[in-house]
Order: structure tokens, then sequence, then C-alpha cells
């Protein structure tokens, strides 16, 4: 492995990394795993495995996707960020709702069941995406000669 030298303090690993024991240990930085995927029975030496579909998590979001996971830690993160007083000192929060376009897309995309949040994520999601302020959507509804309000279908099928 090339040395990268101090490059990077900390790499986020989405949709991965669960079972990435050797590639997080070299490293050389702090490594945060955002993932879905099944994990084994001990966890790679990151700084955070967040993961609904740990050997050891009880809850029952195991039908997230990587982009439902990313999106629930940013809510998480959001929230740990504004009991600090971070947000008041920059004019305000992110709209974390604005991104539920890219959620939507991610979990048709993913095939996981439309169940729970997920059915929650894919149905805001579309209503965000009528807006058509992402320009790389609105660019792909352009090629894919999208003319109607977008669908499940168009998410997973045409877009």
């Amino acid at each position: 492995m090339r040395d990268l030298g101090a490059v990077h303090d900390l790499i986020i690993c989405v949709d991965c990394g669960t079972i990435s024991h050797d590639p997080i240990a070299a490293a050389g930085c702090d490594v945060i795993v955002l993932d879905h995927h099944l994990g084994a029975e001990t966890l790679p030496t990151a700084v955070a495995v967040v993961n609904p579909n740990r050997i050891d998590e009880t809850g029952d979001l195991g039908h997230l996707c990587a982009a439902g996971v990313v999106f629930m830690t940013l809510i998480a993160v959001t929230r740990v960020l504004r009991q600090r007083g971070f947000w008041a000192k920059r004019g305000g929060e992110p709209d974390l709702m604005a991104c539920l376009d890219i959620v939507a897309l991610g979990t048709v995309a993913d095939v996981v069941p439309l169940k729970g949040l997920n059915r929650a994520f894919v149905r805001q999601g579309l209503q965000v995406t009528r807006s058509r302020s992402r320009a790389g959507l609105r660019a792909l509804s352009d090629v894919a000669r999208l003319d109607g309000p977008m669908t499940p279908f168009h998410l997973g099928f045409l877009m």
C-alpha cells in the first residue's frame, strides 16, 4: 500500500467496511464505517461502525440501505451539534430534508424493502424531486424523458 503521508485524517466508508479489518487497520487515520451489510462476529478497529445489521445490533432498522444509514447518521450528528450550540454560531442547520431525493434514489436503487423508514424516505424524497432543484437528478430526468411526477419505478428503472 502506498504511503499517503499526512494528506488525510479521516476516511468515511459508505456501503462497505463492516468486514474490512485489514484495510481499515492499514488506513493510517481514523475511519468511520456507515454500512448496512451483514458483518462478522468482530468489528474492524474503526472509530465507529454504524450498521443496523451488526451482529450485536438489536434494533429494527436492518432493512435500511447505506443511503438511509448515512441520512440517519446525519440526523444524529446534527442533533448533537445543535445541543452543543454549533449551528447557532453558523447561522442555522443544514436542510437535511432537502437531501431526501438522493436518499430515495439510493433506497430504491439498492432494492431494499419499501417498508418503515425506507417507505417514508422514498415517499418524501419523491416530493423533493418535484422541485427539480438538484442539477444531477434534473439532468437524469431530462435524459430519461420523464415528464410527470416521479415514482419509485422511475427511480429504480429509468434513473
